[in-house]
């Protein structure tokens, strides 16, 4: 009773849906919708002198990548270090406070159209700093 018309929804930005109605059920409804970059996963967090060494999985489509860490599973305070190549999946920290519990989170983000577009935060991880 009605055809479903999808556009532009195969890469991050905007898509568009467009709902048509058939027969007896008439109108039509367009919605838009964000497509995001994948979640992201941290493969390795090991410690290394007042800092840590991040391994995170490298995304195809990502411009570049978001390290999030803070001294608090809340992210208050969270200091953010941005990795500007999509090439770069390996990352250390330094400057930080030693034997410290530090948790730690990465994102991708691709830049498109004039807009950037954020995929979802990996899960939390925490180190404990050398």
């Amino acid at each position: 009773d009605y055809t479903v018309k999808y556009s532009s929804n195969k890469n991050i930005g905007t898509a568009k849906v467009t709902i048509t109605g058939k027969g007896s059920y008439g109108g039509v409804i367009t919605k838009f919708f964000i497509i995001t970059p994948a979640r992201q996963t941290i493969q390795k967090l090991t410690p290394v002198k007042k800092g840590f060494y991040i391994d995170y999985a490298q995304k195809g489509s990502a411009t570049g990548y978001e390290i999030s860490y803070a001294e608090n599973i809340s992210f208050s305070g969270a200091k953010t270090v941005k990795v500007t190549s999509n090439k770069t999946d390996k990352k250390t920290i330094t400057n930080l406070k030693s034997q410290k519990t530090y948790f730690v989170r990465v994102r991708s983000y691709t830049n498109t159209g004039g807009k950037t577009y954020f995929g979802q935060w990996s899960d939390i991880a925490k180190v404990y700093t050398k």
